[in-house]
Formats: C-alpha cells, sequence, structure tokens
C-alpha cells in the first residue's frame, strides 16, 4: 500500500465496520471449509490408504493421519535427540566460567559423540570429508571456486552412483530412514559449508572494507535483519575465538542445537554471536527459555492432535478422491496443509532454535503465520529466514541486489530460485513450483515500479482515497496470490495435484463460483493488510 505520508504508513484506512466485516467472513469461510475437511476425512476413511494411518491415543478412540513422513520422522526422532540437548545444556552452564576456546573444544567432541549415536559415525565421516573439500577449494580465496565445490557436492545427493554408494555405507536401512536422515543433514550441512567458506574467502580479500561489519551491504535490509546484526555485534581484538581455520568449521557444522533441522544461522551472524558471547551473560533469563521450550512441545501436541481429525494429507495422496470431494473440501485441504506445513516448521525451527539460546546464540525465528502473508516476497523472508538470509547475503547482493536496477534485481532473484530448485533435488515438480515462485516476486518488482511512476503517485495522493489505494491494491494481488497457492500445492503433493487444483479451482469454475473465490481471497487479503499494519504499529511502540 502506497501511504500519502511516510508518518502514518500504520495508520489503518478503512472503518471499523468494513475490516469487522472482512473479518467475520474470514472467519466463517475457514471454519467452513475446515469443517468440510472433517467430515470427508470420514466420509473416505474406508478407502483411504491403509498405510497412511496408525493407531492414534487411545483416549481419542480415533486412527492418526502418519502419511506427512517428515513430520512424523521428526516428531518422533526428537524424542531421541532430546536427551543429547539436555546434556549440551548442563554442559553449558557446567563450562559458563571457563575460556570459551575450552568451551569451544568441549562442544566439539561432546557434538561428535552425540551425532555418532543419533546419525551414525558415517554420516559424520561424510560431513568431514565435504568440509575437507570445500577448505581446499577455499585455499584458492576465489568465492566461484567454492561455489562450483559447493554445487558438485550437492550434485551427489542426485546422482544415482553416488546415492547407491552412500546408500551402501548405511547399515540395516530397510526402509530408507538413513537415508532420508543423511540426505537431509547433508542438505543442511552444505549451506552452512558454503556459508563459512564464502566468508573465509571474503575475509582473507578484504572484499568489505568497513572493519565492525563484514555484511556486504544492499540498501532493502529489512527491520529483522538489522536486529540479528545488532545482535551479533562483534567484539573486535585478539581475544577472538570463532575465525576461519578447519576447527571454526567443524565447530560450526557439527554443533547440535542446528545441527539436524536448522534454522540456518550464517557463518556472520554465528560468529559474531558467538565471539560477543563471551564478554556477557544471556540477557533472556533461564526461566523464560525453558518456557519457550515448553510453548514448542505444545504445538507439537497439538500438531499430533489435529492430525486425529483432519486427515488432509491422506485425502490429498489419493487423487480420485480428490477429484471427487467438494470445491469446499478441495480449498479447505488446501488451507489445512499451509496451515500445517507452517505449524510444522514452527516446531522443527523453534524447538533447536531456543535450545541454542542457552548459548547465547539467537537463531532467526520460526515462520509467520501464512494466513496474513499475501505476498511472494515476504512469504519468502518470513517463512524460512534462514533461507532467506543466506541467499540474500552469497546470491541476490552478490548479483547486484535492488540497488542495480530492474534487471540485475530479476536476475538476482532467477539465480536464488535456481539455487533452491538444485538444492531441493531438481525435480520437476520442483521446477514447477519455482517457476510460479519466480514469476510472482518478478510481478511484485514490476508492480512496485509502476506504482512509483508520477502518474500512478499522483493518482494514489490527489485522486484516490487512502482506503480506495488499499482496496486497488488488494484487487491486484489476487491473480498472484492464487498463484502462489497454485506453486504450493505443486510443491506439497507434487505435479499432479497441482494441475487438479489448478483445473478444479480455476479453469472449471463458473461465473458465480470465480465471484465467490475473488470475494472471500479478496477479504482475507484485507485481513493481512490490516495484521501487517498492526504488528508494524507495535514494533514502531517498541522501538520508540
Amino acid at each position: 500500500m502506497t501511504p500519502k505520508s511516510q508518518s502514518d504508513r500504520w495508520v489503518s484506512y478503512l472503518s471499523v465496520y468494513e475490516r469487522a466485516t472482512y473479518l467475520f467472513i474470514t472467519i466463517v469461510a475457514v471454519i467452513y471449509i475446515c469443517y468440510h475437511v472433517y467430515t470427508d476425512s470420514l466420509r473416505y476413511d474406508g478407502i483411504l490408504n491403509l498405510y497412511d494411518f496408525a493407531p492414534g491415543w487411545s483416549f481419542l478412540g480415533r486412527e492418526q493421519d502418519i502419511s506427512d513422513f517428515e513430520w512424523h520422522y521428526w516428531f518422533n526422532k526428537f524424542w531421541a535427540i532430546s536427551p543429547w540437548y539436555l546434556g549440551h545444556i548442563c554442559l553449558s552452564k557446567i563450562m559458563e566460567n571457563h575460556s570459551f576456546r575450552s568451551k569451544k573444544f568441549v562442544y566439539t567432541v561432546y557434538s561428535f559423540v552425540a551425532l555418532s549415536k543419533l546419525v551414525g559415525w558415517q554420516i559424520v565421516v561424510l560431513i568431514l570429508v565435504h568440509a575437507a573439500v570445500m577448505f581446499v577449494a577455499s585455499l584458492s580465496e576465489w568465492p566461484s571456486l567454492v561455489w562450483i565445490a559447493s554445487l558438485a557436492l550437492l550434485s551427489t545427493l542426485n546422482l544415482e552412483a553416488c546415492v547407491n554408494v552412500m546408500k551402501g555405507f548405511l547399515e540395516g536401512d530397510d526402509e530408507d530412514t538413513l537415508y532420508y536422515l543423511l540426505m537431509f543433514t547433508i542438505a543442511l550441512s552444505n549451506i552452512r559449508l558454503t556459508s563459512f567458506f564464502l566468508e573465509r574467502c571474503w575475509q582473507r580479500n578484504k572484499k568489505y572494507s568497513n572493519p565492525t561489519s563484514d555484511r556486504p551491504k544492499d540498501d532493502t535490509l529489512t527491520s529483522e535483519d538489522s536486529i540479528y546484526i545488532q545482535r551479533g555485534v562483534e567484539v573486535q581484538g585478539q581475544s577472538e575465538v570463532m575465525g576461519y581455520s578447519f576447527s571454526d568449521v567443524v565447530f560450526y557444522v557439527m554443533y547440535l542445537p542446528l545441527f539436524f533441522t536448522g534454522p540456518i544461522l550464517t557463518y556472520d551472524l554465528f560468529r559474531k554471536q558467538l565471539n560477543e558471547a563471551r564478554a556477557k551473560m544471556t540477557s533472556v533469563p533461564n526461566g523464560r527459555i525453558c518456557l519457550r521450550v515448553l510453548r514448542f512441545i505444545s504445538w507439537a501436541y497439538f500438531n499430533e492432535f489435529i492430525l486425529h481429525y483432519f486427515y488432509f494429507h491422506a485425502l490429498q495422496s489419493r487423487i480420485q478422491v480428490l477429484d471427487n470431494v467438494s470445491k469446499f473440501t478441495l480449498a479447505g485441504l488446501g488451507f489445512c496443509h499451509g496451515q500445517f506445513f507452517m505449524l510444522k516448521y514452527h516446531v522443527m525451527f523453534g524447538y533447536p532454535g531456543t535450545v541454542a539460546r542457552f548459548d547465547n546464540l539467537e537463531a532467526p525465528d520460526g515462520p509467520k503465520c501464512i494466513s496474513y502473508i499475501y505476498l511472494y516476497s515476504d512469504m519468502w523472508k518470513f517463512f524460512d529466514r534462514g533461507l532467506y538470509s543466506f541467499l540474500k547475503r552469497y546470491i541476490y547482493i552478490p548479483c547486484g541486489g535492488s540497488k542495480e536496477g530492474f534487471l540485475r534485481q530479476v536476475i538476482g532473484s532467477l539465480m536464488c530460485f535456481m539455487y533452491i530448485f538444485y538444492w531441493h533435488g531438481a525435480e520437476y515438480y520442483i521446477l514447477l513450483f519455482i517457476l510460479l515462485n519466480y514469476a510472482g516476486v518478478s510481478l511484485e518488482i514490476f508492480g512496485a515500479l509502476i506504482c512509483r511512476t508520477t502518474v500512478v503517485k499522483r493518482l494514489e495522493t490527489d485522486i484516490l482515497s487512502r482506503a480506495m489505494v488499499q482496496r486497488v491494491h488488494g484487487m491486484f494481488s489476487i491473480p498472484i496470490f492464487l498463484m502462489s497457492c497454485i506453486s504450493v500445492f505443486c510443491f506439497f503433493g507434487g505435479k499432479e495435484v497441482g494441475y487438479l487444483f489448478y483445473r478444479r479451482l480455476i479453469l472449471d469454475n463458473n461465473l458465480s463460483s470465480w465471484l465467490l473465490l475473488i470475494f472471500l481471497v479478496f477479504c482475507a487479503i484485507q485481513n493481512a493488510i490490516e495484521v501487517n499494519k498492526w504488528l508494524q504499529r507495535r514494533q514502531k511502540l517498541k522501538t520508540n
């Protein structure tokens, strides 16, 4: 939205009655489509895949949908990891008054022992081999060679010959669970290794001259980027203990709290925060951190509870069922799947990130609620914030960022999306997801340029009211929002599921269905705009 003045950008321009109407309609619509998902979960229970279910909690008397392998795996895996987290926390408190150099050595040894037990020594050795290869590449001090080594190592996860060799290392893996763990942890470690060795090359080349921050400069740093930088103010001098040696990269990559699921903390921030942590105690009381841990555990069990009543994963895995359910159920499936995906990563990022707080590390927060995110760019900024920070620092800004004009901005975005495509496995459905996302982001960039033209500025400031400007912007956001939904359905269920949603919700709609869809999406977007304004007002009050 383009306001008339910068000072009142957080003011709501719509009347309280209009805002209440949008909110009421959206709440009723969400309840209605979720009710359809619930009733169809009961109706089609008998014809869904038998292996998608397991006995649920006995006091509920219902089966549980376990077809989301990622959630089911990590929910159970965290029970095995948590005792080691507790040991790490206790070790942190025991070593609290020791020098950080000794703590780093003890942490590294502890991480080796824990990871050897949790993932197997084979995966640990493989990660060390990757680190050694990239360390050799970084000796050239050429960032381009680091990227070549990074992508080459990432390719081993996609080449059948390399996959067969790695599977041969894993013993007793009849259900491919260890193979999944290997793929997951190696992919995350690749990002950390790339971050470390690019920072090492930049430090050696002294590419960035500011002595207090070697972070690339860009004029579009978000407020959260600034917060991360402020939290990681580097302590200069000879007492720094986190540098760019091989022992540092081993400690960084093997750091236990963030090893398994992230969130990703780029090495520049990891190094700054740990160098600062030796000089002061944490400002957050340990009791408050424990409450955060309990909050994420509560969300995990809420997810488990939901899967006893809403079988949206199992329904989505049966194309024949998707083709027969009502369009309200179809919309509900998309809504429930998106919300569950957000809550899943809220736990998978938030729980480990909170454990890291005991070491004075503030990892990126988990995803924002997707109910009030309606722009492609915001989805990428605020869902996986660690990945966004990585892409922005090491790909987008080096390609020119927003300072070099529209063309360089679009090229930078394209390179980011191509990396995401390759990092996720270079599958066709991922390509569809990436192309639709790239198109959406490019349209947003182009729309922002149009909004900055003299004609549009005059139209919005001198002719249209502020409320009407917000409504018009909401209308123009509808096609991009719908395209984002289709791209997400491709990501969740593959190309067949994505096309089915597109065909039934877009192509096969009659005029009345189209008008209803547009109206409901319009209401949801207006709610999202209002929620974001409220969050911005609250952030402004905190900073004043």
